[in-house]
C-alpha cells in the first residue's frame, strides 16, 4: 500500500501545471527514488544500460527558452515517462525528447516503468528569468556603458537602459551641462548617442541617466559603470602585437559571450596606433577610413612619443624555394596587412597599412609555376595594395609572414601527380577532435565525442593508407593536445590537407528533430573546393535514401570560423560526421561498420579534389 501511495504522489508531480514545477526546489532530493528496487543498471538485450539523464546535468543553467532537449538512457522494454509525456527509447537504451520549460527552479521528473521494476529521477535546474521591471514605481536597470572607454572627437558613444516603460528618459555626461534625450525603442529600453566634441574635456566622466514620470512629478538617477576618457590626439598612442595568434576583429565585443568577425591576423613585432579602449579592447587605426578591435593583452604599450610612421616597401621579387614559390617584399617595419583570395585561385591581393610605394622593380626569378604577374596599387596615401595573379590550380594554400621586416608570401601546393593515383605522396593531417582536457559532445549512452573522434580518425588513417595516401596524426591517443597546436603541428610537417574531425550537439532550444546528421565547414575560398567535394561524397554515401539504415540528414556545407579551418597554408575543413546526442545518431557512430563507411567518404571527397586539382 506504502508502494502504491508513492507512485501516485509521483505521477501527481508529473501531472503538475508549469508554475507547481517552477516551486523552489532546493530542499528536493536530486537524484534516483524509487517505490520499488533502484537498481544502478538494467541488463537489456544490448549489454547494461542505466537509467540516467545526460543533458540537462543537475543544477544546470538553461537559458531563456520555452522548450529544449532532455537526454539521456533507459531501459528499451520500459516504459519511460517525462514530465508526463512518454518517451520512445531507441534500441540501444538511448533517449532524447523535448520538454516545455517554465522560468526559475524547474524540475525534470523521469519514471521508469517495467515489469519487475520501477524507477525515477528528479532533475533540478533553473531556467533563466526575463527582466521584469515594476510598472508601479520607476526603476533603472543594465545601464551602459557598463565598461571604461578611451574616445577620441568623432566617436559615438552608446548610452542605454532598462527602465519602467513609456517615461521620459535623458542623459548627461559629466562636465558637459546639456542634457540628451534617449528614446525608447521597445518596451523599457532605452537608448541615445554622443558624438564626442573636440572641445570635451573627458576624465573618467560617467553618465547620468534621468527616468522621468512627468504625470506624477517624479524621477530617478542612475550613474554608468564605464567611464568615459578622452584619448590625447596630439601625440601617437602605441603598441607593439607580442602574440603569435594575435587577432584583429571589425569592432568592439558584441556580449561576453560573442565577439565580433575576424578582420586580421598580425603578426608578432607589428605596431599600431590605439585611438580608442572599451574595457581591455583596444580600437587600432589601420587608415584613416579603416579600424579594428583586439585584445589588449595580446600587445604592450610602447613609450610615450613613440612615433607611428608609415613604412617605404621596396622591389619585390618571386622565387622559387623549398618546393614552394615566394613573392618577397622588403618593408621598412612590420605593419598591418590584410589578405583576400578568389573563390577560383585565380588571384589573391595582400593590403598593407601604414605603408606607401618604392616599387621600382619585381623581379621574377622563378619560372610561371604559380606567379603569372604582379601589380601594385596605392589605394589611398596609407594602404598599398598587391595584386597577385596566379595560374588556376597551381596553388592549394599560401603562407602570410614576415621575415624580420621583408614580407613572404609562400604559395603552397603538392608535388605533381606523377601515377595514376592522386592521393599517392600526399601528406595528409587528421586531427580527432578534442582530448583528455575536453571531452567535446556526450552521446545519450555516455559516449564521449573525443572517443569517438579518435576512432573515426583512425579509420581515415586506415584508409588514405591503404588509398597511397601519407597520414600525419595530430593526436593518436588520449594526450593532450592544444587546440592551436594542431593547425601547427600541420603546417610544420608541410602536409598537404587538413582535415579535422568531430561530431555534433546543439544549444539550448534547438530542436534535435529537425536539426542533425552530417556538416561540413571550410574557411578560407581555397579549402571550399575540398570541402564541397567531401559534402558530396557524405551525400552519396547517407543522404540518398531515407530508408537505408545509415541515412543521415545533410545539415549543410558551411562557412566556419573555426581554428581547424582557419590555418590558410593548406587546405582546411572540419567535418561533424553526426550528432552524437541523437540516439539513432550515437548508434552508428559506435559502430566500426559505419566509422569505415564515414571514412571512406572523406576519403573519396579528398581523392576527387586532388584529382581535379593536383597537375599530372
Amino acid at each position: 500500500m506504502k508502494n502504491t501511495l508513492k507512485i501516485l504522489v509521483f505521477l501527481a508531480i508529473l501531472q503538475a501545471p508549469a508554475a507547481m514545477k517552477a516551486q523552489d526546489v532546493s530542499n528536493l532530493p536530486s537524484i534516483e527514488i524509487s517505490s520499488k528496487i533502484v537498481p544502478s543498471s538494467i541488463e537489456t538485450s544490448t549489454g547494461t544500460v542505466p537509467f540516467r539523464i545526460i543533458h540537462p546535468p543537475e543544477g544546470g543553467h538553461i537559458p531563456l527558452v520555452k522548450k529544449s532537449f532532455v537526454y539521456g538512457s533507459a531501459d528499451p522494454a520500459g516504459t519511460l515517462i517525462i514530465n508526463g509525456s512518454t518517451v520512445p527509447v531507441y534500441h540501444t537504451g538511448g533517449f532524447i525528447t523535448m520538454i516545455e520549460y517554465s522560468t526559475g527552479p524547474f524540475i525534470i521528473n523521469a519514471l521508469l516503468q517495467s515489469a519487475a521494476t520501477e524507477q525515477s529521477i528528479i532533475r533540478k535546474v533553473r531556467v533563466e528569468e526575463p527582466l521584469s521591471l515594476p510598472k508601479n514605481k520607476l526603476s533603472i536597470e543594465n545601464v551602459r556603458p557598463e565598461m571604461g572607454m578611451g574616445v577620441q572627437p568623432g566617436d559615438s558613444i552608446d548610452i542605454s537602459f532598462r527602465g519602467t516603460p513609456d517615461k521620459k528618459a535623458y542623459f548627461q555626461v559629466r562636465g558637459l551641462s546639456k542634457k540628451y534625450p534617449l528614446v525608447q525603442q521597445s518596451s523599457g529600453y532605452y537608448r541615445g548617442a554622443y558624438i564626442v566634441q573636440p572641445s570635451d574635456e573627458l576624465n573618467k566622466a560617467r553618465v547620468t541617466v534621468t527616468l522621468s514620470d512627468e504625470i506624477n512629478g517624479r524621477k530617478i538617477t542612475a550613474k554608468s559603470a564605464g567611464a568615459i576618457t578622452r584619448i590625447p590626439d596630439d601625440i601617437p598612442e602605441m603598441y607593439e602585437i607580442i602574440s603569435d595568434t594575435a587577432i584583429m576583429r571589425a569592432g568592439p565585443l558584441l556580449s561576453n559571450y560573442d565577439k565580433a568577425g575576424y578582420l586580421l591576423f598580425p603578426s608578432a613585432g607589428t605596431r599600431v596606433r590605439a585611438i580608442g579602449r572599451r574595457g581591455d579592447e583596444l580600437k587600432i587605426r589601420l587608415t584613416s577610413k579603416k579600424s579594428a578591435w583586439m585584445s589588449s593583452g595580446e600587445t604592450r604599450p610602447l613609450p610615450a612619443g613613440t612615433p607611428a610612421v608609415l613604412t617605404v616597401t621596396g622591389s619585390i621579387a618571386v622565387v622559387e624555394k623549398d618546393n614552394s614559390i615566394q613573392v618577397r617584399v622588403p618593408l621598412g617595419s612590420r605593419v598591418p596587412f590584410e589578405t583576400t583570395q578568389s573563390a577560383d585561385g585565380t588571384w589573391l591581393d595582400i593590403s598593407f597599412f601604414g605603408a606607401y610605394s618604392n616599387t621600382d622593380w619585381i623581379n621574377y626569378q622563378s619560372p610561371e609555376r604559380v606567379v603569372k604577374i604582379i601589380q601594385w596599387f596605392q589605394d589611398d596615401p596609407e594602404t598599398y595594395r598587391l595584386h597577385v595573379i596566379t595560374r588556376p590550380n597551381s596553388w592549394w594554400g599560401y603562407d602570410a609572414r614576415f621575415e624580420g621586416s621583408t614580407f613572404v608570401l609562400e604559395f603552397r601546393g603538392p608535388p605533381a601527380e606523377s601515377s595514376s593515383n592522386p592521393l599517392k605522396g600526399l601528406l595528409v593531417a587528421v586531427d580527432a577532435g578534442h582530448s583528455a582536457d575536453d571531452t567535446g559532445a556526450i552521446g545519450p549512452l555516455g559516449t564521449l565525442e573525443k572517443d569517438i573522434n579518435l576512432s573515426l580518425a583512425k579509420a581515415l588513417e586506415q584508409k588514405l593508407t591503404e588509398q597511397g595516401a601519407r597520414v600525419l596524426m595530430t593526436r593518436s591517443s588520449d594526450e593532450l593536445t592544444g587546440l592551436y597546436n594542431r593547425p601547427q603541428i600541420a603546417w610544420q610537417a608541410r602536409a598537404d590537407i587538413l582535415i579535422s574531425i568531430h561530431n555534433n550537439a546543439l544549444p539550448e532550444g534547438e530542436n534535435p528533430f529537425e536539426k542533425n546528421g552530417y556538416g561540413i565547414y571550410y574557411f578560407h575560398p581555397a579549402s571550399y573546393a575540398l570541402a564541397k567535394e567531401i559534402h558530396g561524397s557524405f551525400k552519396e554515401a547517407f543522404g540518398k535514401n531515407p530508408e537505408a539504415k545509415t541515412y543521415l540528414r545533410d545539415d549543410g556545407l558551411r562557412y566556419g570560423n573555426l581554428v581547424l579551418t582557419r590555418p590558410p597554408q593548406l587546405p582546411s575543413v572540419l567535418i561533424e560526421c553526426a550528432y552524437l546526442i541523437i540516439p539513432r545518431e550515437e548508434a552508428l557512430l559506435i559502430s566500426k561498420e559505419f566509422q569505415l563507411d564515414c571514412a571512406q567518404a572523406i576519403a573519396a571527397g579528398i581523392r576527387k579534389y586532388a584529382e581535379n586539382m593536383r597537375e599530372k
